[in-house]
């Protein structure tokens, strides 16, 4: 079992339900997802290779040959659709997707022939500007940690609230001192106020989860601002003393062609 595409450790798992948002019109992604990432890698792709040994056989039959596997499993079958060639087809530059590449490797390979591999591996490398990317990525984290600390926040809440609910169903439910009619009655009423002031309380806890998550996404927008604006800075500044040895050397010539012309 050999990987061959994971995913970095910034990656997470989530229930479908938190990802799909159903309506009246379907399905379809819920924008105000909260990524949580699990500190965990997940393999995506794998080359598979081995024997399984066959079934036993029955007496007075021949064991059966091990099954060979040489194969590479890929998690969604979607990686070959045909709307990615139609990408690759079209060229469109901000969807500049290897699963084409991929493929026709992964084909290559299980055939045994890996001349083309290294040369479809090749596409061109963009510098990005490491320094930015390093100053924010500590602050993207802390927004990470503060979004995860306001749902965990909010569902020990939510959780405390329904537990106060069920524990004061739990004594009416336990009372001797009425008759059943009188406290089935009693328990349906305060079943009925209590589920109203949870849901309150659940609208209110999920208001100040939101409100949180919020905060902390204005205040890294902000943080990273100041940082682009930072580094601009710094980008001008560097620009400075070429420009004034610029400057003084256009000056000193000025003034010697000056002294060439009056001797």
């Amino acid at each position: 079992f050999t990987p061959l595409l994971r995913t970095t450790r910034q990656s997470g798992v989530l229930p479908s339900g938190q990802v799909i948002q159903r309506g009246f019109m379907g399905g379809g992604w819920n924008e105000a997802r909260v990524h949580y990432p699990s500190g965990n890698d997940y393999v995506m792709a794998a080359r598979v290779k081995g024997t399984i040994p066959g079934p036993p056989p029955k007496e007075g039959e021949t064991a059966p040959s091990p099954t060979t596997i040489n194969a590479v499993v890929v998690a969604d079958v979607d990686m070959i659709a045909d709307w990615v060639f139609d990408l690759r087809k079209r060229g469109m530059e901000d969807l500049n997707f290897d699963n084409v590449t991929f493929v026709l490797n992964s084909v290559d390979v299980l055939a045994g022939d890996e001349s083309y591999v290294a040369i479809r591996k090749r596409r061109p490398r963009h510098r990005t500007l490491t320094r930015l990317e390093d100053a924010t990525k500590s602050h993207r984290q802390r927004q990470l940690d503060e979004a995860k600390k306001a749902e965990d926040e909010a569902k020990s809440k939510l959780d405390e609230a329904n537990a106060g609910l069920q524990s004061e169903l739990k004594k009416l439910e336990e009372r001797t001192d009425i008759d059943e009619l009188q406290r089935q009655i009693t328990i349906e009423n305060k079943r009925q106020v209590a589920q109203r002031q949870l849901d309150v309380a659940k609208k209110n806890i999920e208001d100040e989860k939101s409100a949180a998550i919020e905060r902390s996404r204005a205040t890294l927008e902000e943080t990273v601002r100041g940082i682009h604006a930072r580094i601009k800075i710094s980008t001008l500044l560097t620009a400075i003393p070429p420009l004034i040895i610029a400057v003084i050397v256009l000056l000193l010539r000025i003034t010697g062609e000056k002294k060439v012309v009056q001797t």
